[in-house]
């Protein structure tokens, strides 16, 4: 699991440039200090910015951001509606609306997500307020310390993971759902058929933060230290 693991957020991470969270499902908040590990770029939450005091406004995005990750060899998606025939070695049944994933026996990633980004309005005067802080001739500020700058929290995300075996997932969606359907969309009630479930770390959920991205202390070398971006050219 923990080799998926770094699969998973290091493909997340090269494909989306953010981060994603492990666990799934894993409580990730605006605000939240930690650290990231060297390899997988894996969260580690230590504090939080309240802790030391420093305030901030945030701002909700508009518009839905759409996130479609497929890193997967010979990957296919077949949908079934009602009344047709299963591919040969579906567990699907005749009268199920659904959809067959075939992945090949290499390891697979697989992410379908709708999500809305919810971020720290003015880093100007966060990376003031933390310059402050980290300055302090007491200051418990760790010069690694990552600040989770923004977040993206789940409208329905369905996360697949495939630990290098030839297999098929199925799933089922709710009666009268029209096909094509959208592998993130949590109102068509998508579950998956008994023994398909074993690589599917989320199913269309909602209302989690699946990713995220955060700013940390550069230039400490230089003497001028500024908040950056996390993984921006300086």
């Amino acid at each position: 699991m923990a080799s998926m693991a770094r699969r998973y957020t290091a493909a997340i991470r090269r494909e989306t440039k953010l981060f994603a969270a492990w666990p799934i499902g894993t409580n990730v908040s605006l605000g939240d200090i930690g650290f990231l590990s060297r390899r997988g770029k894996m969260f580690e939450r230590r504090t939080k910015l309240s802790d030391f005091n420093i305030s901030y406004a945030q701002r909700v995005a508009t518009n839905q951001t759409s996130i479609d990750v497929t890193l997967a060899r010979g990957f296919k998606m077949h949908f079934q509606a009602a009344g047709e025939a299963p591919l040969p070695g579906s567990m699907l049944t005749l009268a199920d609306v659904g959809v067959s994933l075939a992945f090949s026996k290499r390891s697979s990633v697989v992410v379908r997500a709708r999500c809305t980004e919810t971020a720290i309005d003015n880093i100007h005067e966060l990376e003031a307020a933390v310059l402050v802080t980290s300055a302090e001739p007491d200051s418990r500020w760790h010069r690694d310390f990552v600040v989770v700058t923004s977040i993206y929290e789940s409208q329905g995300t369905s996360v697949f993971l495939s630990r290098g075996r030839k297999t098929m997932v199925d799933l089922t969606a709710g009666a009268g759902v029209e096909i094509p359907f959208h592998l993130a969309d949590a109102s068509i009630g998508l579950s998956a058929v008994a023994g398909s479930d074993k690589f599917i770390s989320a199913l269309a959920e909602s209302g989690f933060v699946p990713f995220f991205s955060t700013h940390h202390l550069i230039g400490h070398a230089e003497g001028a230290p500024r908040l950056s971006l996390y993984g921006k050219a300086a």
